[in-house]
């Protein structure tokens, strides 16, 4: 279970934004995924190194990364659109 104790936190980045994932609160917190456009995409693998679980500007790659992250890829909802 790659959330542990925790839930998956959600952050929308822009250049000044990637200095969140370096804070020592982060590293050791929740599992990071970067809902972001072009710039965190294009630095997808600088910002997976920095600990973002994911990086995606897609909200159907959202929706499944934060399942995934919660063990629970499998379930379908009418409330979420993918």
């Amino acid at each position: 279970d790659e959330a542990g104790d925790y839930a998956p936190c959600l952050v929308c980045l822009n250049d000044a934004g990637a200095t969140f994932l370096r804070h020592p609160a982060v590293r050791s917190g929740p599992p990071v995924v970067v809902y972001a456009g072009t710039w965190a995409v294009r630095r997808r693998d600088e910002l997976v190194g920095l600990g973002a679980v994911d990086v995606m500007a897609d909200r159907s790659q959202l929706i499944d990364t934060v399942l995934g992250i919660l063990g629970r890829l499998d379930e379908t909802s009418p409330t979420l659109d993918r």
